[in-house]
């Protein structure tokens, strides 16, 4: 990606630009845009101040297709939640071309509606000709895809960008996951007990790998009588407390929330993680990001080859089952986003366009399939989860330069390489780099997590 960069002759020219008001309220393509903003005069005074910025501008057809959608009448009934979408449409820098794929950080910061520190992002992807705006997607939260109309324009403070979608801020973990129609790792999340739940829908700054439904599956004869504690164990050694966008991940390992180290190894264009290869990068997702992958981790099996075909390769006798284990207890609807625009179906193919549909049928939809889960949480219930995460957070950053002590094996644990066969490393010597927290403790203090209906 290139940032515009100014000659001194365009510098004297910028300097007497208009503000982005003046820009959005003269250009007939963005007038809906324009109406729509004047409602939050405090937000878009301090747009007209700020320098160095590239705002995304839906236009006037995305904000028709929005208002006449369910998922628009939602934000006309929630100011709060319109203005985090706004400011999720102004990316940080001013870029006129867009060159190489990248994750850009927004205006939407941390907050309520952002568990990123350093603001959430919007996913770049460019085709193959750079100066061809429309060979540009953006992909923003529950996959929703948006594209480049027209060249860009100069204001005082940076750039503006037509698009002809309107962008979606990322949603909790269990609502993508679930609209990427991964519901069997919602379901598994579930099975580990009811607070795990929460707190993988509250995770801040963090990396979570998915396995597909097929990838559960494959496995499903040692999943139907799994303890809690097992089915955590396995939850947590596929989420890692650092934000890795796919760029960010190199040939190594990383420290699970297990604290079993994940090893990572780049072949080309693939990423594997431990015997799984990515098969659906950068699904971005309110407290960091997620990457779908095509088999299930095994946290007593750290050693596994991915060189390796077979997908139980990590479950030493595991094998298929006819059914998607966990997801008899995970409810859904349907969130009905604003249709994609018509030229994103045309004829004309471009390489972002085909991204952009080849991430949908990796994850099993077609490019119209809408589908969301509500997750019952009070406030009560989502402020004693952030400060459990918090204490297990701060224990488990304060061990890491700690020595581990050697503890008790409980005797509910001493089955766990049985039941999960294939183990390179002892349970005992896994269980000694906990903190210690017990989940029966945790499970007493918190109370549970429903998925509902929208």
């Amino acid at each position: 990606m290139t940032k515009f960069v100014l000659s001194f002759a365009v510098f004297l020219a910028a300097a007497t630009t208009q503000n982005l008001s003046s820009v959005l309220q003269s250009t007939q393509a963005l007038s809906s845009l324009y109406s729509n903003l004047t409602a939050f005069p405090e937000f878009l005074s301090q747009l007209n101040e700020l320098q160095n910025i590239t705002f995304l501008a839906p236009n006037n057809d995305a904000i028709a297709r929005l208002v006449q959608s369910p998922f628009g009448r939602t934000l006309q009934a929630d100011q709060a939640l319109l203005l985090a979408h706004y400011s999720y449409h102004v990316l940080n820098g001013s870029f006129y071309t867009f060159e190489t794929a990248e994750l850009v950080s927004t205006l939407l910061e941390f907050g309520p509606y952002s568990q990123v520190s350093t603001g959430q992002a919007v996913e770049v992807v460019p085709g193959p000709d750079p100066l061809s705006p429309s060979d540009v997607t953006f992909f923003s939260g529950l996959n929703s895809t948006a594209r480049l109309i027209g060249h860009a324009f100069n204001f005082s403070g940076g750039v503006v960008h037509i698009i002809d979608n309107f962008l979606i801020i990322p949603q909790n973990l269990s609502v993508t996951a679930v609209q990427a129609n991964l519901t069997s790792a919602v379901g598994a999340v579930m099975a580990a007990g009811r607070i795990w739940l929460g707190l993988f829908d509250g995770l801040q700054d963090a990396t979570v790998f998915l396995p597909t439904n097929e990838a559960y599956r494959e496995i499903g004869s040692i999943l139907e009588n799994i303890s809690e504690f097992n089915m955590s164990s396995i939850c947590n050694y596929q989420a890692v407390d650092d934000l890795l966008y796919l760029d960010d991940l190199k040939n190594g390992s990383y420290q699970s929330f297990q604290f079993a180290n994940i090893s990572v190894v780049v072949r080309g264009d693939d990423v594997f993680i431990g015997n799984a290869k990515i098969v659906v990068p950068n699904l971005l997702v309110r407290g960091g990001i997620a990457h779908v992958i095509d088999r299930v981790l095994n946290p007593y099996n750290i050693t596994v080859n991915p060189h390796i075909v077979d997908s139980s390769a990590a479950f030493a006798g595991a094998l298929p089952v006819s059914y998607l284990p966990f997801v008899e207890d995970v409810a859904t609807s349907t969130i009905d986003l604003p249709d994609p625009a018509a030229s994103q179906s045309s004829a004309t193919t471009t390489s972002s366009t085909e991204d952009s549909q080849n991430r949908q049928t990796s994850l099993g939809l077609s490019t119209s399939a809408k589908a969301g889960i509500g997750v019952g949480i009070g406030l009560g219930f989502v402020f004693v989860v952030s400060l459990i995460f918090f204490y297990v957070r701060t224990r488990r950053k304060a061990r890491k330069d700690a020595n581990t002590s050697t503890t008790e094996i409980s005797p509910a644990e001493k089955d766990l390489a049985a039941e999960l066969p294939g183990s390179g490393r002892s349970p005992h010597d896994l269980r000694a780099e906990l903190d210690g927290i017990s989940r029966a403790e945790l499970e007493a203090t918190v109370p549970g997590v429903s998925i509902v209906a929208k």
